[in-house]
């Protein structure tokens, strides 16, 4: 479960007893999915750390999601893309808009188009949006 410390203003991990265990040192915190957690370190500098509170990689965005199918989103510039849990981004940040993959599908849209795209970003199926 996330916490913060009042005092520090930090986000940290504490356990169903409400104790710390995984100290309160980052500017914002989230869920575990997928065994990893997005927290914000500082301004535009993002990272995902485990369980056991060790930072796994970190990442230049403004905005990183949560890992769904083994992907998560990363904002840029108002722009989205999706990174693989190494941390390498797979997906181009470029997306107007952008879901959560499942069973290897992303719905996006892109100006006009919008449809699906796989784990590298090619379109498999796109609609032309009205507008």
């Amino acid at each position: 479960m996330i916490g913060d410390d009042i005092q520090s203003g930090k986000w940290g991990f504490i356990d169903k007893r409400g104790q710390f265990v995984i100290r309160p040192t980052f500017v914002v915190a989230g869920d575990f999915h997928e065994g990893l957690s997005p927290v914000a370190l500082e301004s535009r500098r993002q990272g995902y750390v485990d369980k056991a509170g060790s930072i796994v990689f970190t990442i230049e965005c403004d905005v990183s999601g949560f890992f769904v199918d083994g992907m998560a989103q990363v904002e840029i510039g108002g722009k989205h893309g999706f990174i693989a849990r190494s941390g390498q981004l797979v997906v181009p940040v470029k997306f107007d808009e952008v879901r959560s993959f499942s069973d290897g599908l992303a719905w996006v849209r892109l100006g006009n188009e919008q449809g699906y795209i796989d784990k590298v970003g090619k379109f498999v199926w796109k609609a032309e949006v009205s507008r």
